[in-house]
């Protein structure tokens, strides 16, 4: 109980092992690796917190709950390898790079307002079933990587997707990218999908250079793949095509 406390330097907690909660209702700012291997620590209050700084709760395996409303950045590795089950950060507009990855008992994801999503950021998130995250508009490279059993993403705003993003996504059947315009090598490189419905673009944004393409797809196999493109009648070369598309039924929408 540290109640007049206001600032938490670099490592003052770290490698707390029989730490189990903490309550900190003054403090505003934390250094880097402040809780790293606090093994035992289930939950902790934070209420004026508004940055989550780089590996801050790195292996506190049993981390379950955080009461952190107020924070807006979650830095690099800052929940890596935890055990939270539910990441309710409604404030938050970037998520760095590893934020919540290994995060293996992650259910629930709550970004409103995320608009950027780093480097792995989810990456084994094996537990994870759904996302939505209605205002990102990029997402980096192996972004849900790993994430096994993630069957539903909605991702409305997002423009780019970096290279393996949904990289080994096995469970995944249907995306839409109605607002993308541009994608990276491989970004469903070994999904394995068997009945998914990919639809690239949409009424407002027709795809008009599909040259990145080629390898979009790696050895994943796509049944459906629906492209809005600006003349359906003539639509655009796929360059390299069927790019892991060989059993796909091609459809094109008129924008």
């Amino acid at each position: 109980d540290l109640p007049l406390v206001t600032s938490i330097g670099t490592r003052c907690f770290s490698d707390c092992t029989n730490l189990t909660s903490i309550e900190l209702p003054l403090v505003t700012s934390l250094g880097d690796y402040s809780f790293v291997r606090c093994t035992k620590l289930a939950s902790i209050d934070l209420p004026l917190v508004t940055t989550i700084p780089t590996n801050c709760f790195e292996d506190c395996y049993k981390l379950t709950e955080v009461n952190m409303p107020n924070v807006t950045s979650l830095n690099g590795y800052c929940f890596y390898n935890s055990g939270l089950v539910s990441a309710d950060f409604p404030l938050v507009t970037t998520v760095n790079y590893n934020c919540f990855e290994d995060c293996r008992y992650l259910t629930s994801v709550n970004l409103p307002l995320a608009t950027t999503l780093g480097t792995e950021c989810f990456c084994y998130c094996d537990s994870l079933t759904s996302i939505s995250l209605p205002s990102a508009t990029s997402l980096d490279d192996y972004c849900f990587d790993h994430c096994t059993n993630l069957t539903e993403i909605n991702i409305p705003n997002v423009t780019t997707i970096s290279q393996y993003c949904f990289n080994n996504c096995t469970a995944l059947t249907t995306l839409q990218l109605p607002k993308i315009t541009s994608i990276e090598a491989y970004i469903f490189y070994n999904c394995k999908y068997k009945t998914v419905t990919l639809t690239l673009g949409g009424v407002d944004n027709p795809i008009t250079d599909t040259s990145n393409f080629s390898s979009v797809f790696g050895s994943s196999v796509i049944s459906n793949l629906i492209i809005y493109v600006l003349d359906a009648s003539n639509p655009p070369t796929l360059v390299g095509s069927p790019w892991g598309c060989a059993e796909a039924t091609i459809t094109y929408e008129q924008a």
